[in-house]
C-alpha cells in the first residue's frame, strides 16, 4: 500500500451495521494539483463524510475484522462457504424425516395393527385423563383398545341429534316366542326385565351422582353380547356394514372366522351398533336398561355393585388377567389367569350373570348403549323411562372389557367415546321394549 502524506487526517468509526470504516482525507500533491484515490485497497472517494477542508478529497474504506489467529501463531484459513450449503442442509432434513418415517411405521408393525391411537374411558376424577383433544380421543387410566377413527375431529353435526336418516335400511319383520323367562326375537334370546323401579347411579364419581330413583317399563334385553356370527347375518341382508377392522386387538383374523364366530362382535362404531339392532326391530338400550338389568333383583328390589353381588371377584368375568394381551402392569391382576388373553365366547363365565340373567355385564367387552353422555345429567334425568341427553357429543359406554381396568366392571360405571369410535374392547347388545311387541 502507497505511503500516506503527513498530512493526511485519518478517522475511524462504525456503522449502525457494526462494520468498522476507515476515512482518509488526503491533502493537495506538492504540485498544488488536486489529490486522486491512492491503491491502498477498495477506496471510494466522495463527500459523504464529515466535512472536508477545501482541496482536500475523502476516501473512505471498509477495514477487516482482525484476522483469526491459529494456535501456531499464523492467520488461521479463511472457511469457504460451501456453495451447495442449502441443498445440503435440505437434504439433511428430508433424510432426518425420513428416518423418523420408517421408524413409526416401524414401531407400528411391532405394537401391532390399530394400536396407534390408543382410547380408553375419560373420566374426569382420573389423573390421567385429558380431553387434548381434544375430542374425539380420550385419555383415562384404563389400557387403550385398538381404535379406529373414521372421523378424527368433531363435525358440528354432532352437538345435535342422531340424523333420520332419509333412506330406510332393511329391517325384519318382528319374529318372536316366548320362553321360561323371556323370549326369542328373531332367533336372538332376549331376557324379560319385569320393570319396577330402582336406584340407579351411586356415590363413587361425580359421573354416577347423584344416586336416584329410576322407574322403568317392562322391556327385553339380549342375554349376550352381539357375536361375529350374528353379525354376518346383518352384513348378508345388507343392512350392516363390516366392522372397521377384521382382525383381532394384535392383528390376527377375527370377523369372518369360524372359530371366532361366537366371539363378540369388535370394531364397531355407535351408528354400526345402532343399525344392527333397528335392523332386528329391536333399539340399543338406554343407559337405564343397562344398569337395572346389570344390577337390579326383580325378586328383592336389591341391588349390587357387580352383576354377582357386592364383592369383586375377578373369576366372575373375562378381564384383564396374566394372561391379558394388553401386558400392562398397571391394568393386570396377575393373580390369575382366564386363558383369554383377549375376547372369550360370549357366556363363557355364567358365574358372573345378573340377577336376572343377563351375561358379560362386567367383562368381555364394554358396550354401547343409545344415550349421549352428560356429566350432570343424573342431576336432572326423569324418574321415568330416562332416555339420555337429546343431543351431545360422546356416546356413554357401559360395562367392563378384557382391557378394562376393574373400576370398570362395575354396574354403575359410566365410560363415554365418540360416536365414530371402533375399538377392540367394545361391543354392544340390544334390547327392546315390551310395547314395542304385541305379544298374546
Amino acid at each position: 500500500m502507497t505511503d500516506l502524506p503527513s498530512s493526511t487526517m485519518v478517522t475511524e468509526e462504525v456503522t449502525e451495521q457494526g462494520l468498522r470504516v476507515r476515512t482518509y482525507r488526503f491533502p493537495p500533491r506538492p504540485d498544488g494539483s488536486p489529490p486522486s484515490e491512492r491503491d491502498i485497497g477498495v477506496w471510494r472517494a466522495g463527500d459523504d463524510g464529515p466535512p472536508t477542508p477545501p482541496g482536500f478529497i475523502t476516501a473512505r474504506m471498509q477495514v477487516p475484522q482482525p484476522t483469526a489467529v491459529s494456535p501456531t501463531g499464523l492467520p488461521a484459513p479463511r472457511r469457504r462457504r460451501h456453495p451447495f450449503r442449502w441443498l445440503r442442509l435440505g437434504m439433511t432434513v428430508f433424510i432426518t424425516l425420513s428416518i423418523a418415517c420408517v421408524l413409526a411405521l416401524l414401531t407400528v408393525q411391532a405394537i401391532g395393527p390399530g394400536r396407534l391411537i390408543a382410547l380408553v374411558p375419560l373420566n374426569s376424577d382420573d389423573p390421567l385423563a385429558s380431553s387434548a383433544t381434544t375430542e374425539p380421543i380420550a385419555i383415562g387410566e384404563l389400557s387403550p383398545a385398538d381404535t379406529i377413527l373414521p372421523s378424527p375431529t368433531l363435525d358440528p353435526a354432532s352437538l345435535l341429534p342422531s340424523p333420520i336418516p332419509t333412506t330406510a335400511a332393511p329391517t325384519q319383520t318382528i319374529d318372536f316366542e316366548r320362553t321360561t323367562n323371556g323370549l326369542r326375537l328373531n332367533g336372538v334370546e332376549m331376557l324379560l326385565v319385569s320393570g319396577g323401579s330402582f336406584e340407579m347411579g351411586s356415590s363413587a364419581s361425580l359421573e354416577e351422582s347423584p344416586p336416584h330413583q329410576v322407574s322403568l317399563a317392562p322391556y327385553f334385553i339380549d342375554r349376550t353380547e352381539v357375536t361375529n356370527s350374528q353379525w354376518e347375518s346383518c352384513v348378508s341382508a345388507g343392512a350392516c356394514t363390516l366392522p372397521a377392522q377384521l382382525t383381532s386387538f394384535d392383528g390376527q383374523p377375527y370377523y369372518g372366522r369360524l372359530e371366532f364366530a361366537d366371539r363378540p362382535v369388535i370394531y364397531v362404531t355407535w351408528p354400526q351398533a345402532d343399525a344392527y339392532c333397528t335392523w332386528r326391530a329391536a333399539r340399543l338400550p338406554t343407559e337405564a336398561d343397562w344398569e337395572m338389568a346389570a344390577r337390579w333383583n326383580p325378586f328383592d328390589q336389591s341391588v349390587s355393585l357387580y352383576p354377582w353381588g357386592n364383592d369383586w371377584d375377578p373369576t366372575r368375568l373375562n378381564g384383564c388377567d396374566a394372561s391379558c394381551a394388553l401386558e400392562d402392569l398397571t391394568l393386570m391382576d396377575r393373580s390369575l389367569s382366564d386363558g383369554y388373553p383377549q375376547t372369550a365366547p360370549v357366556g363363557r363365565f355364567p358365574d358372573g350373570a345378573s340377577p336376572i340373567g343377563a351375561l358379560d355385564m362386567a367383562g368381555n367387552v364394554a358396550e354401547w348403549v343409545a344415550d349421549w353422555f352428560d356429566a350432570e345429567y343424573y342431576g336432572t334425568s326423569p324418574p321415568n323411562n330416562p332416555a339420555g341427553p337429546t343431543s351431545g357429543r360422546l356416546r356413554v359406554v357401559r360395562g367392563g372389557g378384557w382391557n378394562f381396568a376393574q373400576n370398570w366392571a362395575t354396574t354403575t360405571a359410566r365410560s363415554r367415546f365418540h360416536p365414530n369410535t371402533a375399538s377392540a374392547g367394545i361391543g354392544l347388545r340390544c334390547a327392546i321394549s315390551e310395547q314395542d311387541l304385541s305379544l298374546p
